[in-house]
């Protein structure tokens, strides 16, 4: 049964270092990137549309009400952090269409190598029942990939075991 293959293609040794030498490169255009810990990713504030917006006319009513802004605020500050979050928010766009077609690509290659070995698995399988020389040792070795499954079902059982 043929299946159909949506991957096919090869990533040579020197696109790989060239595609990891350009990650570094981001990096290191970013360095002032920081990491949280899962803790502080919980329970800090979730910014979306609504909260960016918010904080964007608040810059504008302080820039113009400069009398309001509190003198521990430091508005400067404030101005170059939500630039800052509006251009992470487009790098950051860019990267997870980019990280969601390398995540679909990866799986399907997966599923499809692991297609293509099940058959040769059943191949081998067949062949072993048969007796086929060599065919015994390949299968014994790689059934161990599927432990406590039996090809003969349990006469007191109806359902298969998984």
């Amino acid at each position: 049964m043929a299946t159909q293959n949506l991957v096919s293609a090869s990533l040579p040794p020197a696109d790989k270092t060239a595609v990891q030498t350009s990650i570094q490169a981001i990096a290191t255009k970013l360095p002032f990137l920081i990491s949280l810990t899962n803790d502080e990713r919980k329970g800090g504030i979730k910014l979306g549309d609504k909260t960016v917006a918010f904080i964007a006319k608040a810059i504008g009513y302080a820039q113009s009400n400069p009398t309001l802004v509190p003198g521990y605020t430091n508005l400067i500050e404030i101005q170059k952090d939500y630039s800052l979050q509006k251009d992470l928010i487009d790098i950051q766009q860019w990267m997870a269409g980019l990280l969601q077609k390398i995540e679909d690509t990866q799986q399907e290659a997966g599923v499809e190598a692991l297609t293509g070995v099940l058959a040769f698995y059943q191949a081998v399988r067949v062949a072993s029942e048969k007796d086929v020389p060599g065919a015994r040792a390949i299968y014994e070795d790689l059934k161990q990939r599927f432990p406590g499954r039996s090809k003969k079902q349990n006469p007191s059982s109806s359902t298969p075991t998984p």
